[in-house]
């Protein structure tokens, strides 16, 4: 019996494994396409091959490669290659066909002979040979008057640099036209609102690069807006609700001019005219003393008043409505104020949750219309790896998890684990974003670690929680939080301690922590300054079994040297002490 049992499962395995061999024999796996880069350097290579990526489906590899996706992977290139200061690249592009053929074409610029259109390539290798880097050498202008010259170079190059790398200085046509751009609209702020830069001659040298370039540039008279009459039609009326002069006294341009349009519809947004238009034309020019005065006429159509109708959320799978409802400060019946709905789409694409946040209007009567936020959820989950080195705990890694909208309430959690030679760390963080109104943030915590020091072993432990406000007004964060850690050192020396140390504690604080920052950029400043300190008071008041006052006090200061030089300073001062 049993050896017959044996034989009849012999027999169903063979007859299962054949199954499995002729559904594989049926449907042979296909291997994705494969995609190679060279010459551009390490992370050049990288850089380019993921800006193809664009053409291909998200997530997906394809079985093979269209001859367009070819023909668009090289006007791509060619486009970086350019930005870059390589005007005359050469382009080869090795392909191994599905049928294991191969064939290769040579591009030398974006745009040439056409690849078959029933191409199907299984591996595209394309190599680069970028040729000489395009610079600007030698600028001079000739007519410039109100603009330093050092200035006007720096709309084409970086100005002022240690060494005149070609890198700063890299030429190309788009580059030229920004720059001349640039350099015009600054004259027509100043008022010089016919104000003209032109390549007046430019010669390239293609052996060494090196690009020279003369400017000419025509400045005309300065134009100064010395009165703007204001004409209001509510409405559909055909005469003039309210009139009114104003004297700005400001250099004339069409910016200018667009900038004070600008502000009149805001004005009337704010009132429920989400129609508001605005034109403005020149009543009269008079040529004073080398200067033209303007007179000016704008005419406001204020179109009818509307009111709110619906307010609706589109494309949220996982968020809650109430959640994004209480960001929007519109509700139904109130009238139609853009800059409020705008400023809902702001709180929405605040919250860190939507990778997009869109806004539009759709008539629900005849005065009223719907205001609908069109919003595309994020990603739910990031981990990043970490990876460091110290002097004294050497080498470090650890991972970091973090978790964007918790319960489709905008909440984030971020969980960090680090492990080195010498210590263990785990924190966890939990934040509700505006949950005590606009820019008003709770948020819990907690952490443990455990670090080998060199006479003892350190663990601490504990957690908190703390309310986080942003002062937008004048750039300033507080928050303040409670507190409670147990700090162990118990496998210490008694000789490290004094007669009366404390090996084991609870920590009980109030922590407050208050940042200033008028910094343009808080990764790389140039200019500004930021003020930042900390107070923390343990009392028995607060479960602490120790008492004591931590103060500390820093700021920086950053300020620009010329075009490229850069001044940074910095100071910072801790006191700890107890009271009495």
């Amino acid at each position: 019996e049993p050896r017959r049992c044996s034989a009849g499962l012999s027999l169903f395995l063979l007859l299962l494994l054949s199954g499995f061999s002729s559904v594989a024999a049926s449907a042979p796996e296909t291997n994705p396409a494969e995609l190679e880069i060279s010459g551009y350097g390490f992370l050049g290579n990288r850089q380019l091959r993921k800006a193809l990526q664009i053409l291909q489906p998200k997530g997906e590899q394809p079985p093979f490669y269209t001859a367009r996706f070819i023909e668009d992977g090289v006007l791509i290139l060619f486009s970086r290659l350019e930005r870059d200061g390589f005007l005359r690249p050469r382009i080869s592009v090795n392909m191994t066909l599905e049928d294991g053929g191969t064939i290769s074409q040579v591009w030398t610029q974006a745009v040439q002979r056409p690849l078959p259109s029933l191409l199907r390539v299984q591996r595209a290798h394309f190599k680069i040979r970028e040729g000489v880097r395009y610079h600007f050498d030698e600028l001079r202008f000739s007519g410039l008057e109100t603009v330093p010259e050092k200035r006007a170079k720096a709309f084409f190059i970086e100005t002022g640099g240690v060494l005149p790398l070609a890198r700063y200085r890299i030429y190309n046509p788009s580059r030229l036209r920004r720059g001349l751009g640039n350099l015009t609209e600054v004259l027509q702020r100043q008022g010089y609102e016919q104000a003209e830069a032109v390549v007046e001659e430019l010669a390239r040298n293609d052996r060494t690069g090196n690009v020279s370039v003369d400017f000419r540039v025509r400045q005309g008279p300065k134009s100064v807006a010395r009165s703007v009459r204001q004409e209001v039609y509510f409405g559909k009326t055909t005469s003039p609700a309210q009139v009114q002069t104003v004297y700005p006294n400001a250099p004339f341009s069409s910016l200018w001019s667009q900038d004070f349009a600008q502000g009149l519809r805001t004005n009337y947004y704010k009132l429920g005219y989400p129609d508001t238009t605005v034109t403005i034309d020149p009543l009269r020019r008079d040529p004073t003393n080398g200067l033209v005065y303007v007179d000016l006429l704008a005419k406001v159509q204020t179109g009818p008043r509307i009111r709110v109708g619906e307010v609706r959320f589109e494309g949220n799978q996982r968020t809650k409505e109430s959640v994004m409802d209480r960001r929007v400060p519109l509700e139904e019946g109130d009238w139609l104020n853009r800059m409020e709905a705008e400023r809902g789409r702001l709180r929405l694409s605040r919250l860190g949750i939507f990778d997009s946040v869109r806004l539009r209007y759709e008539p629900a009567g005849e005065n009223t219309r719907d205001v609908i936020y069109q919003v595309r959820e994020g990603k739910r989950i990031d981990v990043n790896l970490l990876f460091g080195y110290g002097s004294y705990e050497l080498l470090r890694g650890g991972v970091e998890l973090e978790q964007f909208n918790v319960f489709g309430r905008a909440h984030d959690a971020r969980l960090r684990l680090v492990q080195s030679f010498k210590s263990s760390r785990v924190n966890y963080d939990y934040t509700m974003p505006e949950l005590l109104g606009e820019d008003v943030d709770v948020f819990f915590d907690s952490f443990f670690l455990r670090r080998e020091e060199i006479d003892f072993t350190r663990f601490e432990y504990g957690g908190g929680a703390g309310v986080h406000r942003y002062f937008r007004a004048i750039d300033t964060d507080l928050d303040v939080r409670y507190n409670y850690q147990v700090l162990d050192a118990n496998d210490a020396d008694q000789d490290i301690f004094v007669a009366d140390g404390v090996r084991n504690s609870g920590v009980g604080s109030v922590i407050t922590n208050l940042r200033h920052d008028r910094r343009d950029n808080p990764l790389y400043p140039t200019k500004g300054y930021k003020l930042f300190s900390t107070f923390e008071i343990a009392s028995d008041y607060l479960a602490s079994d120790v008492n004591y006052q931590r103060l500390e006090l820093s700021g920086s200061y950053h300020l620009p040297i010329g075009e490229s030089q850069r001044f940074h300073a910095g100071l910072s001062h801790g006191l700890v002490a107890t009271l009495g």
